[in-house]
């Protein structure tokens, strides 16, 4: 009928690829009464319970090793997604930044680390390690290009359970200098640009 949907194909869409998940998803259906065997379709309508049940039932997640260990420790069934469907990843959604920065905070937080301040990176990259963050830590931004003083900056060190200095990024030298120069064990620098290096930086800091 016009506006149905195939289920193997909306199985698939949703990550549930291949044979055994395919199989493992149309009986979750079923349990929930919203198919029966032999079916091949069922209503549009019924899409986001479909989406309800597979979520509820199955934990998807990419070949990072960051993100299996968290499936297997989930209760749910796993289903490994390869390819495209690792954007489906319910743990990094297919993002190298996005697992970084997850390995990054379980890091702080196995340290009790729950203030961090950046000094550097533009505008765009602020917004996103925002995002990244999503409120779970203190994280106090620095314009490496604005004008700062010795006070900020021990107030920042004084706040901060760790400074983090990003080089090759928007930062003049008299900013990083207000931090480099006191020597302090909570301060380090990573000279890589991207999120990925600086989450990097934070989890070695932190072993």
């Amino acid at each position: 009928m016009s506006g149905d949907l195939d289920i193997d194909a909306l199985l698939a869409e949703l990550g549930l690829r291949g044979g055994e998940a395919r199989d493992l998803g149309r009986a979750a259906l079923e349990a929930a009464g919203l198919t029966r065997p032999g079916k091949r379709n069922l209503a549009a309508g019924k899409r986001a319970r479909v989406e309800e049940v597979i979520a509820g039932e199955f934990v998807r997640t990419c070949s990072r090793a960051h993100c299996r260990a968290a499936a297997a420790n989930d209760g749910r069934i796993v289903v490994d997604l390869d390819g495209s469907a690792a954007r489906l990843c319910e743990y990094c959604g297919g993002s190298t930044n996005r697992s970084a920065w997850e390995r990054a905070l379980a890091a702080m937080a196995r340290r009790d680390w729950h203030r961090l301040v950046v000094v550097g990176g533009s505008p765009p990259l602020h917004h996103e390690l925002r995002a990244l963050v999503g409120g779970r830590i203190d994280l106090r931004l620095v314009d490496g290009t604005a004008r700062r003083t010795a006070h900020d900056a021990a107030h920042d060190l004084a706040w901060a359970d760790r400074i983090v200095v990003w080089g090759a990024t928007l930062l003049d030298h008299k900013v990083s200098q207000l931090y480099t120069d006191r020597r302090s064990p909570k301060v380090v620098t990573v000279a890589r640009r991207g999120l990925t290096a600086l989450a990097e930086t934070i989890i070695k800091t932190a072993e």
